[in-house]
Protein backbone atom coordinates (compact mmCIF):
# COMPACT_ATOMS: atom_id res chain seq x y z
CA UNK A 1 0.00 0.00 0.00
CA UNK A 2 1.36 3.53 -0.80
CA UNK A 3 4.13 2.57 -2.59
CA UNK A 4 4.10 4.89 -5.53
CA UNK A 5 4.80 8.76 -4.60
CA UNK A 6 1.69 11.26 -5.19
CA UNK A 7 3.72 13.09 -7.20
CA UNK A 8 4.30 9.84 -9.58
CA UNK A 9 0.51 8.93 -9.75
CA UNK A 10 0.08 9.77 -13.10
CA UNK A 11 -1.52 8.44 -16.25
CA UNK A 12 0.61 7.92 -19.61
CA UNK A 13 0.42 11.84 -20.20
CA UNK A 14 1.64 12.83 -17.02
CA UNK A 15 -1.70 14.22 -15.77
CA UNK A 16 -2.90 13.19 -11.96
CA UNK A 17 -4.67 10.02 -11.67
CA UNK A 18 -7.79 11.06 -8.99
CA UNK A 19 -9.63 7.70 -9.09
CA UNK A 20 -9.09 3.66 -9.14
CA UNK A 21 -11.27 1.72 -12.14
CA UNK A 22 -13.82 1.26 -9.47
CA UNK A 23 -14.25 5.68 -9.27
CA UNK A 24 -12.68 5.29 -5.19
CA UNK A 25 -10.18 8.23 -4.81
CA UNK A 26 -6.82 8.00 -4.97
CA UNK A 27 -4.05 8.33 -3.41
CA UNK A 28 -5.93 6.92 -0.11
CA UNK A 29 -2.69 7.22 2.04
CA UNK A 30 0.78 9.32 1.62
CA UNK A 31 0.85 7.67 -1.95
CA UNK A 32 -0.88 5.49 -4.78
CA UNK A 33 -1.22 1.57 -4.43
CA UNK A 34 0.30 -0.29 -7.11
CA UNK A 35 -2.31 -1.91 -9.31
CA UNK A 36 -5.41 -0.56 -10.80
CA UNK A 37 -7.39 -0.42 -7.36
CA UNK A 38 -7.06 1.55 -4.61
CA UNK A 39 -6.70 0.17 -1.43
CA UNK A 40 -10.22 1.38 0.53
CA UNK A 41 -11.78 -0.24 3.61
CA UNK A 42 -15.08 1.44 5.13
CA UNK A 43 -17.49 -0.19 7.16
CA UNK A 44 -19.82 1.70 5.14
CA UNK A 45 -18.44 1.53 1.70
CA UNK A 46 -21.65 1.70 -0.68
CA UNK A 47 -22.41 5.11 0.95
CA UNK A 48 -18.76 6.10 1.49
CA UNK A 49 -18.04 5.59 -2.37
CA UNK A 50 -21.14 8.05 -3.25
CA UNK A 51 -20.74 10.63 -0.98
CA UNK A 52 -16.83 10.56 -2.35
CA UNK A 53 -18.70 11.03 -5.78
CA UNK A 54 -20.47 13.88 -4.60
CA UNK A 55 -17.52 15.26 -3.81
CA UNK A 56 -16.29 15.05 -7.72
CA UNK A 57 -19.71 16.37 -8.61
CA UNK A 58 -18.95 19.57 -6.34
CA UNK A 59 -15.58 19.86 -7.71
CA UNK A 60 -16.96 20.00 -11.31
CA UNK A 61 -18.40 22.86 -10.33
CA UNK A 62 -17.51 26.17 -11.51
CA UNK A 63 -17.34 27.54 -8.08
CA UNK A 64 -14.56 30.04 -6.48
CA UNK A 65 -12.26 27.26 -4.78
CA UNK A 66 -13.83 28.74 -1.28
CA UNK A 67 -17.54 28.05 -2.18
CA UNK A 68 -15.94 24.35 -3.62
CA UNK A 69 -14.08 24.09 -0.19
CA UNK A 70 -17.23 24.98 2.11
CA UNK A 71 -19.09 22.10 0.41
CA UNK A 72 -16.17 19.20 0.19
CA UNK A 73 -14.98 19.92 3.76
CA UNK A 74 -18.65 18.40 5.26
CA UNK A 75 -18.50 15.89 2.56
CA UNK A 76 -15.05 14.88 3.65
CA UNK A 77 -15.95 14.46 7.04
CA UNK A 78 -19.18 12.45 6.00
CA UNK A 79 -16.94 10.25 4.20
CA UNK A 80 -14.24 10.09 7.71
CA UNK A 81 -17.00 9.08 10.03
CA UNK A 82 -18.65 6.45 7.32
CA UNK A 83 -14.96 4.74 6.79
CA UNK A 84 -15.03 4.53 10.74
CA UNK A 85 -18.18 3.37 11.13
CA UNK A 86 -19.93 6.24 13.09
CA UNK A 87 -23.23 6.76 11.05
CA UNK A 88 -24.60 9.87 13.63
CA UNK A 89 -21.53 12.80 12.50
CA UNK A 90 -22.11 11.25 8.97
CA UNK A 91 -25.68 12.09 8.95
CA UNK A 92 -25.49 15.26 10.45
CA UNK A 93 -22.38 16.43 7.87
CA UNK A 94 -24.49 15.64 5.08
CA UNK A 95 -27.62 16.71 6.16
CA UNK A 96 -25.55 20.36 7.07
CA UNK A 97 -24.60 19.93 3.23
CA UNK A 98 -27.86 19.92 2.32
CA UNK A 99 -28.67 23.07 4.08
CA UNK A 100 -25.32 25.02 2.64
CA UNK A 101 -26.36 23.58 -1.10
CA UNK A 102 -29.87 25.22 -0.67
CA UNK A 103 -28.16 28.45 0.94
CA UNK A 104 -25.82 28.28 -2.30
CA UNK A 105 -29.32 28.14 -4.58
CA UNK A 106 -31.37 30.87 -2.75
CA UNK A 107 -28.22 33.15 -2.84
CA UNK A 108 -27.58 32.52 -6.70
CA UNK A 109 -24.70 31.18 -6.54
CA UNK A 110 -25.85 27.70 -7.31
CA UNK A 111 -28.65 27.22 -10.09
CA UNK A 112 -31.14 24.51 -9.56
CA UNK A 113 -29.40 22.20 -11.83
CA UNK A 114 -26.75 22.43 -10.06
CA UNK A 115 -28.46 22.63 -6.50
CA UNK A 116 -30.95 19.38 -7.17
CA UNK A 117 -28.50 16.22 -7.92
CA UNK A 118 -26.12 17.54 -5.28
CA UNK A 119 -29.06 17.56 -2.44
CA UNK A 120 -30.28 14.47 -4.02
CA UNK A 121 -27.53 12.37 -3.70
CA UNK A 122 -26.47 13.35 -0.49
CA UNK A 123 -30.47 13.00 0.87
CA UNK A 124 -30.21 9.35 -0.56
CA UNK A 125 -27.09 8.45 1.05
CA UNK A 126 -29.06 9.43 4.38
CA UNK A 127 -31.80 7.64 3.54
CA UNK A 128 -29.07 4.68 3.02
CA UNK A 129 -27.53 4.73 6.40
CA UNK A 130 -30.95 5.28 8.90
CA UNK A 131 -33.21 2.39 9.98
CA UNK A 132 -36.36 1.72 7.91
CA UNK A 133 -39.59 3.26 9.70
CA UNK A 134 -41.90 0.49 10.80
CA UNK A 135 -44.44 -0.18 9.02
CA UNK A 136 -47.76 1.88 9.53
CA UNK A 137 -50.55 -0.16 11.56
Amino acid sequence: MNHIPVSACTDFSGNPVKTDQRGVPRPQGSGCDIGAFEYFHSLYLNQAVATDDIIGSVEALSLPAVRQLVLVVPLEGAVDSLNAGVIVPAVILLDGFVDLVKLMQQGGELTSQQATPLITSAQQVVQGLLPAPPPAP
